[in-house]
């Protein structure tokens, strides 16, 4: 067999081995499974996560303060010597001395107990609300780190896959080499190539391996232990309803609920400033114990009642005050849902923008990009097989080719980035993972 044929045999058998890699790429089940091995892991970081159980518990502490708030104040017992004389301190000697037992209750009348116990709830809602809002950024921080954990180890495996092209066309610079076709710098310029390769991978590999342990902390786990790792990401995107989710913001933002759970709080404060102007009720009984006199005369104890009530007498600098304040921060209230609704809805138009272009990109290196810089690269390689193409030329194929892979696997996971802000901005979880899995499923 000639080295001529020798040649044309190991480009052929290189094209076929590029064009097998091609359509490994384009016929990988694209599809996301729900099933969802992610799904699993943010179950997991939603029990497990420690930011998670700290503020679960002050929402369940707040929600201790909605009986405190609406009860009474405790009533006031008070034990007291009256009338004592000092030239013998005896209790026998006038007839005034006592020991006495009060007991004093106050008792508001204006109902603001029963508003103090709803703004209590108001404000315990508030905290569950935190506490979705929480679960929800954990839900994204784990689904980040999870679609640039599976970058990553893509992206090791597509410079991997190129580190043994380069070995096959080193092993077609050295036979053209020594048949005297080529040169030896061919040679050394792919076995440089291919150590930058491997520099770059295990780069790329050492940040693979710190996803995995931020996902190990998201979920409540010690760094060392690292979750199963992600598989290729899928290109398929369900189409966003722009109109869900606008109105998903309204209806499901939990940033937005607390927002205007706030403006109820503060409806219900002016309500309750306004009661403020009622006096409270107070009431008091007391009984006094009285020894008989030394001579024997007999003297009967005291019993003795008190009501009494406040005088609203500096109302216009303090009960007034008070509600003009509240007054003032209702309107802020009402300001504040209006701020939020707009950045929520800024937000949206942002990543729904992003979201489109990053479409139309993937769509660019599916249909454009990446099958010409194959066909590119292969034209090339035919061409430096038979010495009418330089190794400067077949090298900037080969990168166009692995930039093109790497920048397109970077969209993918772009988009699914910016789906699972917009999922979180609605307040509904991330797309495509089901979340209520059974305990069979798990």
């Amino acid at each position: 067999m000639s080295i001529g044929t020798l040649n044309r045999l190991i480009v052929a058998s290189l094209t076929v081995s590029l064009l097998t890699l091609s359509i490994s790429h384009a016929a990988e089940p694209w599809h996301f499974n729900p099933d969802s091995l992610l799904a699993r892991h943010i179950q997991e970081a939603l029990a497990n996560n420690p930011k998670l159980q700290s503020q679960r518990s002050g929402a369940d502490a707040s929600e201790t303060r909605i009986s405190q708030a609406g009860a009474w104040p405790d009533p006031m017992v008070s034990l007291g010597l009256m009338n004592l004389p000092v030239n013998s301190f005896t209790l026998n000697q006038e007839p005034m001395t006592g020991l006495w037992v009060n007991l004093n209750q106050t008792i508001p009348l204006n109902g603001g107990n029963g508003i103090k116990s709803e703004i209590a709830e108001q404000q315990y809602l508030i905290s569950e609300l935190a506490v979705q809002n929480s679960e929800l950024q954990i839900i994204r921080d784990l689904s980040i780190s999870w679609f640039t954990w599976s970058y990553l180890l893509e992206s090791a495996r597509t410079l991997a896959e190129t580190e043994l092209l380069l070995d096959d066309l080193t092993q077609i610079a050295l036979r053209r080499y020594e048949t005297g076709q080529g040169n030896q710098a061919d040679v050394l310029r792919l076995q440089t190539d291919r150590a930058v390769l491997q520099d770059q991978r295990m780069l790329i590999e050492q940040q693979a391996s710190a996803a995995g342990r931020k996902a190990a902390t998201l979920m409540g786990r010690s760094p060392d232990d690292s979750p199963a790792p992600p598989a290729l990401l899928s290109s398929s995107f369900d189409p966003l309803d722009e109109a869900a989710t606008q109105q998903a913001i309204t209806e499901q933002n939990p940033g937005y609920q607390a927002v205007k759970t706030s403006a109820e709080v503060s409806a219900l404060n002016l309500k309750l400033q306004k009661r403020e102007w009622w006096p409270d009720l107070k009431l008091g009984v007391g009984y006094g114990f009285r020894q008989d006199a030394a001579n024997g005369m007999e003297r009967p104890d005291f019993f003795s009642v008190s009501a009494g009530f406040s005088l609203p007498l500096f109302g216009s600098a303090k009960q007034g005050k008070a509600v003009q304040e509240a007054r003032l921060m209702q309107q802020k209230a009402a300001s504040d849902i209006r701020e939020i609704e707009l950045q929520l809805r800024l937000q949206l138009e942002v990543f729904t923008d992003e979201d489109q272009r990053l479409s139309r990109q993937i769509e660019l290196f599916d249909a454009g990009i990446l099958p010409q810089a194959e066909a590119a690269f292969n034209a090339t390689l035919a061409a430096y097989s038979v010495g009418s193409s330089t190794i400067d030329a077949l090298i900037s194929t080969e990168k166009t080719v692995l930039k093109s892979q790497l920048d397109r696997y970077a969209r993918v996971r772009d988009r699914w980035k910016v789906r699972t802000d917009i999922a979180v901005l609605t307040g509904t979880g991330i797309p495509h993972y089901n979340l209520n899995l059974t305990t069979d499923e798990l």
